[in-house]
């Protein structure tokens, strides 16, 4: 049985599917999977693993987190000389004065090497 939930993430990677202009061949090799089964993803009948979330996020240049909330529409528009799939600002924007720019540099891959790789950072 089909949950809410799935029916509408299908209806949406169907929907970005077309706007990309790509078939659901295209979308199955690219997962590695079989059209039917992408078919049965976007009807709803087929639940998506984290591996393909993740995979269709990279298909459609889209983080996964923007392709699961399911409350906001996604336009992908095809225009030379712009991104594609960019849908959404920046979240966080930092600016940096030009003289502080190697210090920044400095603290930042500190921080990275430091903190970034350990687990449960920023929950």
């Amino acid at each position: 049985m089909a949950g809410t939930f799935d029916i509408k993430l299908g209806k949406r990677i169907k929907n970005l599917r077309e706007q990309t202009g790509l078939s659901q061949e295209d979308i199955a090799k690219r997962l590695g999977i079989n059209r039917v089964a992408v078919s049965q993803i976007e009807k709803g009948e087929r639940k998506v693993c984290a591996n393909e979330m993740s995979r269709l996020s990279k298909i459609f240049n889209i983080p996964s987190d923007v392709l699961l909330d399911l409350k906001k529409e996604i336009i992908i528009s095809l225009e030379k000389g712009k991104q594609k799939g960019r849908t959404h600002e920046p979240a966080v924007r930092i600016n940096v004065p030009q003289k502080n720019v190697s210090k920044f540099k400095e603290v930042l891959l500190y921080v990275l090497k430091h903190v970034g790789s350990k687990p449960n950072v920023g929950e």
